[in-house]
């Protein structure tokens, strides 16, 4: 975990962000870029939260993560993020499997 030295976890959720069937693990932080750690099925994790689009907001600035809700937002079938910040902060979804799924 020295990897993730300071950033400012908040909120931390399991999802199957790329669905293919192992826990990752997202984590909402505050005034750092977010993470978003997936699951190497070895029981490690590579961390992909930028690479994969939710890290940042969608102008690129650091937000202040406070919480997380996980569901199918959109009703597509796909597991979905909202994540919500700090006052004054637009709040953000993010169709996490569809980003997921283009970039691999």
């Amino acid at each position: 975990m020295d990897g993730f030295r300071g950033s400012y976890g908040l909120t931390a959720v399991s999802i199957d962000a790329d669905e293919d069937g192992w826990p990752d693990i997202f984590v909402a932080c505050d005034s750092t870029p977010s993470l978003l750690l997936m699951n190497n099925r070895d029981g490690t994790f590579r961390e992909e939260a930028l690479l994969r689009g939710v890290a940042l907001s969608a102008d690129g600035r650091e937000m202040g993560g406070m919480g997380v809700g996980v569901g199918d937002y959109n009703l597509d079938g796909h597991t979905d993020l909202l994540k919500t910040h700090f006052m004054n902060q637009a709040n953000g979804s993010t169709a996490t499997t569809e980003r997921a799924t283009s970039t691999t």
